[in-house]
Parts: structure tokens; sequence; C-alpha cells
């Protein structure tokens, strides 16, 4: 019999609300998501609209809808990337992100208004499995792991900055307050420097903002985005490589996934399925930390080394201690194909 562990009385969970850090409430505005990305939003109690021969279209509404607005750094293309280009890489993301705000077109005239106040962007990436593997990196070890949040981390401090400098230009988002920034990321910026794997300092930045604001509501989005993976040679957001067999199955489609540096770093290409999920979730939980919003959590089971009340243990803990926000969805592998060792493949 699998005991699946439940929450006690006394345990608080952390939901998205909890960890933002602005006080809406009293404006019955709650914060929502669509896993990765997520917002402010507040129900319509007042609207009109007109109609023609073409349908039918908002004119005024006092409710608040939140839309994605997401770009995704290619890491695998930044291996070598130093600090300085870094920085000018999270600065453009940030501004392109922020201009589509204006010139962007919006599916309803609540998520235009929503956007136009908050100015809400999600900078991602696709690639840190690729960067990973570049330098010899493991999922499973602490050097990895801190390997893959210092780099995390390394784009949130400079979108956040950028968002800074974006503020000093052309103006803080509508609905900026100051005393909203004694926390960053939902800590306390001390904090935050003392966990930093960077050495940044996060005392300062937020000095910044309250002097001169930011730009930005939200700032960072780790989507699943795995045809933009395909699309720009790179594998999905921060997890592994699917398999080593050049393919990954989705329903009746099967998409090509030919690993970066798979010819150099071959054993550094260890396989979602390869690892227990439970390294994957404390991964998550550590890059969690440096991202505002969410990062689109897959949970990989292999049958022959997960156990689900292990997971669930696990996933129950992030969002207790306030280190998971999300979890995106589960994949079990095929039972149908070969499970085996594929590393052993010609």
């Amino acid at each position: 019999m699998i005991k699946i562990r439940k929450i006690k009385k006394q345990e608080k969970v952390y939901d998205i609300n909890v960890k933002n850090n602005h006080n809406f409430y009293a404006n019955n505005m709650l914060v929502h998501n669509c896993v990765e990305s997520f917002s402010l939003s507040k129900p319509a109690t007042k609207w009109t609209e007109e109609s023609d021969s073409d349908g039918r279209a908002t004119m005024s509404s006092d409710g608040l809808y939140h839309a994605c607005n997401l770009l995704s750094i290619n890491l695998s293309n930044m291996v070598k990337a130093s600090d300085e280009l870094f920085e000018d890489v999270c600065f453009y993301a940030t501004y392109i992100l922020d201009v589509s705000v204006d010139e962007g077109t919006m599916p309803v005239l609540e998520a235009k208004t929503l956007s136009s106040l908050i100015r809400n962007v999600g900078v991602g990436a696709v690639g840190l499995g690729d960067m990973m593997a570049y330098n010899n990196m493991l999922y499973d070890t602490e050097e990895g792991q801190k390997f893959g949040e210092k780099i995390v981390e390394k784009i949130s401090y400079n979108c956040y900055k950028a968002s800074v400098k974006l503020s000093k230009e052309l103006g803080a988002y509508p609905l900026f307050k100051a005393e909203n920034y004694d926390k960053i990321l939902g800590y306390e910026p001390k904090e935050l420097n003392k966990m930093s794997p960077n050495g940044y300092d996060w005392v300062a930045l937020q000095q910044d903002i309250k002097e001169n604001g930011i730009r930005n509501f939200y700032l960072i989005a780790f989507a699943p985005n795995s045809s933009t993976g395909i699309l720009m040679g790179a594998l999905a957001s921060y997890l592994p490589v699917y398999n080593k067999e050049m393919y990954q199955t989705l329903g009746d489609m099967s998409l090509p996934i030919i690993p970066k540096f798979i010819e150099k770093h071959f054993w550094s290409y260890k396989t979602k399925f390869q690892y227990n999920p439970i390294d994957i979730i404390n991964f998550t939980k550590r890059i969690q930390v440096w991202i505002d919003t969410g990062a689109s959590m897959e949970i990989n089971i292999n049958p022959a080394i997960a156990k689900i009340n292990e997971i669930s243990d696990t996933i129950l803990d992030g969002f207790i201690g306030g280190t998971l926000k999300t979890v995106y969805y589960s994949l079990t592998i095929d039972n149908k194909r070969d499970s085996g060792c594929t590393d052993c493949a010609n």
C-alpha cells in the first residue's frame, strides 16, 4: 500500500499569492497563472459592448485579465558568454518584451488594460540542459544544481537591472509603489544576498528600485517551449534531454531532437527518464527562488526508479517551504518501447 503524505493543519502552503510581493487584495485582485506566466486578475463586474456586422467588442470594462508576453534566451548559444554579454542579452530581452506591451495585440480589452498598468513580461530560456552538458554538469549532483542555479539567478538579476534602467528612461509601470518592494522575489534582499550563488548585491538593487522605480511588475517566466527549442536548436526550457534517439513522441507526432553538443558530451546528456524525478524537483526548487513567476516543471516518471509517494512528498515539501509554485505535467515512459540502456546504442 502506497502512503501519500497529507498536509498537517499547522503547515501553511505558500500559494502564488503569498509569494507575490504586492498586496492587491484590497482591490479584489489576485494572482492567476498559466503555470509558467503569472499576472494579476480581477473579474469584470461592469462593462459595455458595441456590435456591428463583424461581431461585438468590449468598449469599457472594470475587469483585468492576464495575457502571456514571453521570450526565451537561447543558452545553448551562450556557453562561453561573458558576464557583460549576459547583461546585454538580458537587457535586450527585457526591452523587446517591454516594447511589445505597447505594440502587441491583446486578445481582449481587459488584458490590454492590465498590461498597460503593470507591463507584465516573462523572460525565460531554452538550452539550459545543453549548457549544463557542455560543462559536464548533471542535474542530480550538488555541483550541477549550483551551476544551474547560478545561471537562472544571473538571468533574473540582470533582467531586474534592465527593467530599472528602462524605468529611469521611460518611467515605472503605473501601479508601481516603492513600499511594495520591501521584498524581492518574495524574500528580504538581505536573505537573497546570503543565498546568492553569484554573490550579487540584491540590497543595492532594491534601493535602486525604490529610488528609480521598475518598468515591469513581473519579469521572469520559464515556459515549457518544446517547439521553440526545436526551432532554436536547443533543449526545451531548463530541463534535460528527453532521449538520445533523436526524436520525441507527443501523441501522434514525432519531433526531432538533436542535442547540440552530443558528439563531444554524450555522457553528460543524461535523459529525463534516467534521472529520478526527485532530482528534477529539487533542481526546480533551487532555481524557482530566482524566478518571480513560475517554472514549467515536468515530472518524468520511469516506474523502474520512481516511487509516486516520494515524488508527492517532495512536491508537498516544496509548496510548504515556499520553494515550489507550480507543477506543469507528468510524463511516464512508454512501456511499449524499449526502455533499456540507450547509452549503449551505436
